[in-house]
């Protein structure tokens, strides 16, 4: 699983950097500088949930749909593992 996460990460930052928007760029933008803010005093859970949202932004803006679909299959694994809420 790690392996195609690393291989998806860098497929949906190139198609990001292709075909994200304004308004996707500044959403991940916002994104990166709150997980550098935050990296201080989290839970691992926490961190954890707080990294797949900042991959989940890359791939929507890179308006790919297939690394969009695997990322959400990500965040289905991420969420059937920690029994946790659907990471916004």
């Amino acid at each position: 699983m790690l392996e195609v996460r690393a291989m998806l990460e860098g497929e949906a930052a190139y198609y990001a950097a292709l075909r994200a928007t304004d308004e996707q760029l500044a959403r991940v933008d916002k994104e990166y500088q709150q997980l550098l803010k935050r990296d201080k005093g989290e839970t691992t859970l926490a961190k954890a949930k707080e990294d797949l949202r900042f991959h989940m932004l890359i791939a929507e803006a890179s308006q790919h749909l297939l690394v969009v679909s695997f990322s959400e299959i990500f965040t289905a694994v991420f969420n059937a593992i920690y029994g946790c809420c659907r990471v916004p």
